[in-house]
């Protein structure tokens, strides 16, 4: 996987297209976000849709496709669906610069698209995925209003994310009853500032519900997963193996590159954006106890 000391001194390349898009978008982010899918995968024990989805099933959507990994894990799930649509603002290309074949793949922006795209007509979809919106999605109420209004009656969606928080057992750890990473660390203290400072929900896994139901979905459930930061954690949480190896110690320098985007324009001096990415990375080491928490969230388009 390499060292985080190695990823941090790239240049790597953002998304043009959506400047509020904080994460990098070259080929060693595309490797992260493939090995992060496998690493979720696993962390629900094998399963990519948690939804009652029922049968027959014509089109699906993932919407922010990315590498298109999921996009093509849902052709496979869905071998009898006509259309399975993968949307992103980045065009998808495979490692070899070849377009990628088997689902099919829609350039732009899916707040635009949704509703005047042939493909994506109202009432329409019969199952709509999305995983990650938190970093680039500022408009989560329409996005939500977008995709009820997008599915059939009866249909279901599933949207998975995750809150910019760290949590402790405090049973295990070593912090001091009372500590509130997102009050005491600097860095994820300026960091949740820069997202709001941009328009993002930094909070966006625990908040999706709320939108859901106000957009109208009803049998709204939430699947909670911890993500632990020690490797112990493995003996009572085997299923966490892979995103373990990810997340501690940040090794692709995810916030790295993260907090300087985020904090442009703030008004911050190089000197203390430095000193956040330095926090951050000591911040995500090992340690007993702390843990990020994924949320997947699904919800049903009422029948007629």
């Amino acid at each position: 996987m390499g060292s985080p000391d190695a990823f941090k001194n790239r240049s790597p390349t953002f998304q043009t297209e959506n400047d509020s898009y904080i994460l990098p978008n070259d080929a060693k982010e595309h490797e992260r976000l493939e090995k992060q899918h496998e690493a979720f995968i696993a962390l629900a024990k094998g399963q990519l849709i948690v939804a009652p989805v029922g049968k027959p099933i014509k089109k699906v959507v993932d919407i922010g496709c990315g590498t298109g990994i999921v996009t093509r894990a849902l052709r496979q799930y869905f071998v009898d669906a006509e259309h399975v649509y993968g949307i992103d603002l980045t065009s998808l290309h495979t490692d070899e610069g070849n377009p990628v074949t088997g689902p099919e793949y829609i350039h732009g922006d899916f707040m635009a698209l949704a509703g005047t795209d042939p493909r994506l007509g109202w009432d329409s979809v019969d199952f709509a995925w999305s995983r990650f919106l938190i970093c680039g999605l500022k408009d989560w109420q329409g996005y939500t209003d977008r995709v009820l209004k997008l599915l059939r009656p009866g249909a279901w969606a599933q949207m998975v994310d995750f809150c910019e928080d760290f949590y402790f057992d405090l049973h295990i750890g070593d912090r001091p009853q009372g500590f509130i990473a997102n009050r005491d660390w600097d860095w994820l203290r300026a960091l949740r500032a820069g997202g709001a400072h941009r328009g993002l929900d930094l909070d966006a896994g625990i908040n999706i519900p709320k939108y859901m139901e106000i957009s109208g979905f009803v049998d709204i459930q939430t699947i909670k997963f911890k993500c632990p930061y020690w490797r112990g954690a493995v003996e009572t949480q085997p299923e966490a193996h892979l995103i373990i190896d990810l997340h501690i110690g940040d090794p692709y320098a995810l916030y790295w590159f993260m907090i300087p985007k985020m904090l442009e324009g703030m008004g911050y001096t190089q000197e203390q954006i430095l000193q956040f990415q330095e926090n951050a990375q000591r911040d995500c080491g090992e340690e007993v106890g702390k843990y990020q928490v994924l949320h997947i969230t699904i919800g049903r388009k009422p029948d007629l």
